[in-house]
C-alpha cells in the first residue's frame, strides 16, 4: 500500500501504533495485530509479509498470480474473521495487552480491530478496550463525541 491512500484520497494511514489526545482524553489506537501475548504463527507470518526481500519477490510475480495469492490470503482471513468470538477477558490477547499497557502508560481508550468482531471491555476504572468490528459481517465502527467512545453499526 506505501502511499497510495494518502496520495490518491487524502487519508493518512499510520503503519505504528499511535497516542493521541481528543476531547480531553488519551486514545491509543492501533490495528491490533502481533500486540500481546500468543498469536504466534501470526507473528510469524508479519515478519514475512513486511520483509523487503519477500515485498521484492511478490513485486515480480506475474500479476496474475500475484493477486489470486493475494486474493485467496484475504479470503481465509476474512473467514476467521466471521468464526471470531468472544470466549472470555482472560483469553483476549488483546484485551490483557491493554491491561498491560495500563499499568506503565495509562490512557482513556484503546481502540484496536484485529480480532473482527465488536467489542467494548472496561480495563480499569478509567480505560476501556474497544475493537471496532468489521464491515464485511458486523458493519460497526467507534465514534468519539463528547469525551466518550461509541461503538455503533451501520444502517444500510
Amino acid at each position: 500500500m506505501q502511499d497510495y491512500l494518502e496520495i490518491e484520497v487524502g487519508i493518512k494511514v499510520h503503519h505504528d501504533n499511535i497516542t493521541i489526545r481528543e476531547e480531553g482524553k488519551e486514545i491509543f489506537i492501533g490495528h491490533g495485530d502481533g500486540l500481546g501475548k500468543g498469536d504466534y504463527f501470526y507473528k510469524f507470518l508479519r515478519i514475512i509479509f513486511t520483509s523487503k526481500i519477500c515485498q521484492w519477490i511478490f513485486a515480480r510475480m506475474h500479476p496474475n498470480f500475484a493477486f489470486s495469492l493475494a486474493h485467496a490470503w484475504s479470503k481465509d482471513s476474512r473467514k476467521s474473521g466471521e468464526n471470531a468470538s468472544f470466549i472470555s477477558k482472560e483469553k483476549e490477547i488483546l484485551y490483557g495487552y491493554c491491561k498491560k499497557q495500563q499499568s506503565v502508560n495509562p490512557v482513556d481508550f484503546y481502540i484496536l480491530g484485529h480480532r473482527h468482531f465488536p467489542l467494548e471491555l472496561k480495563v480499569d476504572e478509567k480505560a476501556t478496550y474497544i475493537n471496532t468490528g468489521d464491515w464485511l459481517q458486523h458493519y460497526t465502527y467507534a465514534v468519539l463525541n463528547n469525551e466518550k467512545i461509541e461503538l455503533k453499526t451501520y444502517n444500510k
